[in-house]
């Protein structure tokens, strides 16, 4: 019976009582960079899950952990899967590694698991605790395993520790109290940023978004210099000309980077981006390729230093980003929520009779993954749909975006999924949190402060209609009229796309199934199982080529 580790990205080996421990990443101890604290290593191995909770909960930053001795093995990732786990087992060996591949590879595994696939093009990744192949299991946020060696076998029990779960307040605050305490945790999340940076560039992806846009402003507060923003896409597009004005009102450098479908299309059969989607994906998700393509060019031309750090704004999502505007009930809970997860989400292409399962299915299978008791109230609903979102698509999907910046060889941050700010969000009132109202105000008072420009008139107006159509009866008739209306007519899901996806794939199966595929990650899917349909098993909607029937 033996353990097999391997970690190939940044992981430190501390020998504390002779039992090595590995930490990949950075792990903060209040406002100090701790990954040699003593009670890390000791009470890990006396395996008691109420002390682990409470060490584990205790640690901020992005990490996860591996340590091994004579008794067992522990594992255990951060309250986001910041750095993702994956295990195994063949026979009396353990397996546990950050890289899916080589537990692939080792395992011999070599037959997609249908239902995961199925998952794969209807979301782009695979939920719950599996992988598309069905011996490989991953670590899930806020969770870790610990498997101890018995007589003749191992065996592996996994817990959470952390689970994003919403309280509804009995009291509310002032809006004002609510402000300074928003604004000191969130100074505080950057402090750490900036402790961990230790002088080194910072490089923010700034968007017209409000995340990246407030990560730019409480760097600029701090006196922090050595500070760049950057984006990209078509020329003149409304991301870049916003991002621009930002950069400019803050004094920080900014950087253009143009894309077209040209450009995409001469490197995307490359060997290198077949290198970093088998260095990405983790046999979960769909490699990030957005900011791809830019970050090779700062690379390629020397814009951008050796040692930078990406900043970007994953995690304004807890703010209240996906939070309904209005819950629509159907006749029980359980059916409200599948229905609101697998419309936002289950999405990526037509849901007809060529998938085996059922809408039965997956609506069990969805229902799985919830963790907190469901009522038919709409704190109980919106509480539930964030958790699901925050354990799948943000863990999975959004934050493992960060492999691009490991893959040219850059570190990263997300000071927005700090501790202290998730735990400020989960305690805020739904009515603060529906489309991020409290903090979208909270980013625009800091942006007066800091450049004097106070929200424009209208922006106002145009939120106020946002939210007069989302609230309203109108919106599900106003859906299905924008999408008949595309239907009949000659243009592709989502062509006013800035980053020009459609130049990564062929223009023939565009064209052939452009009624099928619903948004351009749906052709990304379709291709990232086309180019590994040897590994895999058949879906009913691929032949035996590897091409769509």
């Amino acid at each position: 019976m033996n353990f097999h580790i391997y970690a190939d990205k940044r992981y430190v080996v501390n020998k504390l009582k002779e039992t090595p421990v590995l930490v990949l990443g950075n792990i903060f101890y209040n406002s100090d960079i701790c990954i040699d604290k003593n009670d890390l290593n000791i009470e890990i191995w006396k395996f008691e899950q109420n002390s682990l909770a409470n060490i584990l909960n205790a640690r901020n930053g992005f990490f996860a952990i591996i340590s091994v001795c004579e008794k067992g093995l522990f594992a255990a990732v951060d309250r986001t899967r910041s750095i993702p786990l994956f295990y195994g087992r063949a026979e009396k060996d353990f397996f546990v590694s950050d890289d899916c591949e080589w537990l692939r590879d080792r395992l011999k595994e070599t037959e997609m698991d249908p239902v995961s696939q199925e998952e794969f093009l209807l979301t782009g990744y695979v939920t719950g605790d599996e992988t598309l192949f069905p011996g490989i299991k991953q670590l899930q946020a806020g969770e870790y395993l610990y498997a101890v060696k018995n007589t003749d076998n191992i065996s592996v029990k996994t817990a959470r520790y952390f689970v994003f779960d919403h309280k509804e307040p009995e009291t509310i605050k002032e809006s004002k109290n609510l402000f300074a305490e928003l604004d000191k945790v969130v100074t505080d999340s950057v402090k750490r940023l900036l402790k961990y940076a230790n002088g080194r560039q910072i490089v923010v992806p700034l968007s017209s978004g409000y995340d990246s846009k407030l990560i730019a402003l409480k760097i600029k507060e701090s006196g922090y210099e050595n500070t760049i923003c950057f984006t990209y896409g078509l020329k003149e597009n409304y991301e870049a000309n916003a991002s621009a004005i930002v950069a400019g009102k803050l004094g920080y450098r900014w950087i253009f980077v143009e894309y077209s479908e040209a450009l995409w299309r001469k490197i995307w059969n490359e060997s290198e981006r077949k290198d970093y989607f088998m260095a990405s994906s983790g046999w979960t998700s769909l490699p990030h390729t957005q900011d791809w393509l830019a970050v090779k060019i700062l690379k390629r031309d020397g814009l951008i230093d050796e040692n930078a750090v990406f900043v970007p704004g994953h995690g304004g999502f807890v703010a209240g980003g996906h939070t309904p505007a209005q819950i629509e009930f159907s006749k029980d809970a359980a059916d409200s929520i599948f229905e609101m997860i697998f419309n936002k989400h289950y999405n990526l292409m037509k849901f007809s009779d060529k998938f085996r399962n059922d809408l039965d299915f997956w609506k069990q299978r969805c229902l799985e993954r919830i963790k907190v008791d469901l009522q038919k109230t709409e704190s109980s609903l919106a509480n539930a749909f964030e958790q699901w979102e925050w354990q799948e698509r943000q863990s999975k999907f959004i934050n493992n975006s960060v492999r691009v910046y490991e893959f040219w060889g850059y570190d990263w941050w997300l000071p927005l999924w700090d501790n202290d700010i998730v735990d400020f969000w989960l305690k805020m009132p739904l009515k603060y949190r529906k489309e991020k109202r409290f903090y979208k105000k909270y980013v625009e008072m800091q942006y007066e402060k800091l450049t004097g420009v106070k929200p424009g008139k209208f922006k106002k107006v145009k939120a106020a209609l946002k939210n007069t159509i989302a609230e309203s009866r109108l919106k599900k008739p106003l859906k299905f009229f924008l999408r008949c209306l595309r239907k009949t007519s000659d243009s592709l899901p989502d062509t006013k796309n800035t980053n020009a996806p459609y130049g990564k794939y062929d223009p023939e199966v565009i064209q052939e199934y452009r009624d099928v595929v619903l948004s351009p990650t749906g052709f990304g899917v379709f291709a990232f199982i086309a180019e590994n349909i040897k590994l895999a098993n058949h879906l009913s909607i691929l032949d035996n080529d590897g091409e769509c029937d």
